[in-house]
C-alpha cells in the first residue's frame, strides 16, 4: 500500500481552504490546513512534515512568497504549489532561486478541483 501524501493548505479564505481540504482527502491525501502563514510556519517548527504545501499568495500578516522562503529554511525538501487570483502573477526571483517556476502556479478561480490533484502530482513527480 502506498503511503498517503501529506498536504499543507495555507489560505486565509475559509471556503477555499475547507473545500480543498475535503476534496483532497476524498482523493486520498492527508491534509492539514492553516488560515495564515504564521500558523503554518509554527506547524513546521513543531516538527510536522509535509510533501507539499498549497499556498495562497495574498494573505494578511505574511504573504505566501515570504512563507515559502521561511518554510524552506525549516523543511528543505518541502515542495510548493502557489495559488493566486492575480492573473499576471509570475514567480519572483527569490522563489526561482528555490527552484519554483511558473509551473508551480495555479490561477484562481479553479473551476475543476481535479486540476489541484493534477498539479500536485506534477510537482511531486520524481525528475
Amino acid at each position: 500500500m502506498t503511503e498517503m501524501k501529506r498536504v499543507l493548505v495555507v489560505d486565509d479564505e475559509a471556503v477555499v481552504r475547507e473545500s480543498l481540504e475535503q476534496f483532497l482527502e476524498d482523493c486520498d491525501y492527508e491534509v492539514v490546513t492553516a488560515d495564515n502563514a504564521m500558523t503554518a510556519l509554527q506547524m513546521l517548527r513543531d516538527g510536522k512534515t509535509f510533501d507539499i504545501a498549497v499556498v495562497d499568495i495574498r494573505m494578511p500578516e505574511m504573504n505566501g512568497e515570504d512563507f515559502i522562503v521561511e518554510a524552506t529554511r525549516i523543511l528543505k525538501d518541502l515542495k510548493f504549489m502557489i495559488q493566486t487570483g492575480t492573473l499576471d502573477y509570475h514567480v519572483n526571483p527569490a522563489l526561482q532561486h528555490l527552484g519554483l517556476t511558473n509551473e508551480n502556479v495555479l490561477k484562481k478561480p479553479v473551476f475543476e478541483l481535479q486540476t489541484y490533484v493534477d498539479k500536485i502530482e506534477q510537482i511531486l513527480a520524481p525528475l
